[in-house]
């Protein structure tokens, strides 16, 4: 389902993502580990076509920019990034019409339902607390059934009954066929629910591992990626396999490895110049740089109240 191939990163002279590859089959949940600047938040980024990079990135059997790939992605970024004009309920129709969403509305019911977001739906986005925030952020990239879903450390700000009706969710999407590659740092909040993990350090990839491959081994998540994040980024882990070696009782055709790959969102709001977020596929959504001819940045002037406010399923969208 995603094909990621050589794919390198810079921010001038600083590498954030280093010659990584990657494939997520459909039907997997995935979780990307790493210490904080390890690359994670990059490497989901340029899946999802914000970034320029070196490399190639495939959705799907498409090229990872083209809109018929968008349409396959669903996208929940570190920071919600909501419109502070528009309320809860107009941001998931604002997903709806840029993913041309049909028969959306019960979906949409049962995800602002299940994240007790139904009696916010009037609710403007800077109206809502931080975890709020968050649960919608979560539905926007839930809203359109993707095929690939990236969830850049889903978990933070939610209460603990919103975490475990994600966990639930991931759980449920993954049976449907869906591939999930989740991004974090915090161990615990994922334990449960991968079946296969990478850990990045320094931009590379330092482990790639099946979880009963870690089972047969006698290891334990938090254990494999101490050893490998204390160890010498340049030289391997100084408490496991060195760099460029195997995983313990790794399985040859299971393409894990070691050691780097074989050969061969703004805080409050859009920011100006940044595409929005979830991404719509054909651009109904974005940040600062307007499409020819759409308003800069979103709505502008008041917010409508009254009988000038957009009707549900209306218009009045960024």
């Amino acid at each position: 389902m995603l094909q990621i191939r050589d794919v390198s990163k810079s921010y001038r002279k600083t590498v954030a993502v280093n010659h990584v590859n990657l494939h997520l089959a459909p039907g997997s949940l995935t979780v990307l580990l790493g210490p904080n600047g390890a690359g994670k938040s990059t490497l989901l980024k340029s899946v999802v076509g914000f970034l320029r990079y070196q490399g190639e990135i495939f959705i799907g059997g498409l090229p990872n920019k083209g809109v018929d790939a968008k349409r396959l992605v669903g996208f929940v970024p570190e920071m919600p990034s909501l419109y502070p004009n528009l309320t809860v309920i107009e941001h998931m129709e604002l997903i709806a019409r840029a993913y041309k969403l049909t028969n959306y509305q019960e979906d949409c019911r049962q995800l602002l339902t299940l994240f007790e977001l139904d009696d916010k739906q009037k609710k403007f986005g800077d109206e809502l607390s931080k975890g709020m925030q968050q649960k919608l952020s979560i539905c926007l990239g839930l809203l359109p059934k993707p095929r690939l879903l990236l969830l850049d450390e889903p978990m933070v700000g939610l209460d603990p009954h919103a975490i475990k009706s994600l966990k639930e969710l991931l759980l449920q999407k993954r049976n449907e066929g869906c591939a999930i590659l989740i991004s974090t740092h915090i161990i615990d909040s994922i334990e449960q629910l991968w079946d296969r993990c990478v850990i990045m350090q320094t931009g590379q990839v330092r482990a790639d591992v099946t979880r009963e491959t870690l089972w047969q081994s006698g290891q334990t998540l938090e254990q494999l990626f101490f050893a490998i994040t204390e160890g010498s980024p340049e030289g391997g882990p100084s408490n496991g396999p060195q760099n460029g070696q195997f995983f313990n009782h790794m399985p040859p055709d299971m393409g894990g490895y070691m050691g780097g790959p074989p050969q061969g969102g703004p805080p409050n709001g859009p920011q100006n110049g940044q595409f929005f977020n979830h991404m719509p596929p054909d651009m109904g959504g974005y940040m600062g740089g307007p499409p020819q001819g759409g308003p800069p940045n979103g709505p502008q002037g008041e917010r409508p109240t009254g009988s000038e406010a957009p009707p549900a399923g209306g218009e009045g969208q960024a």
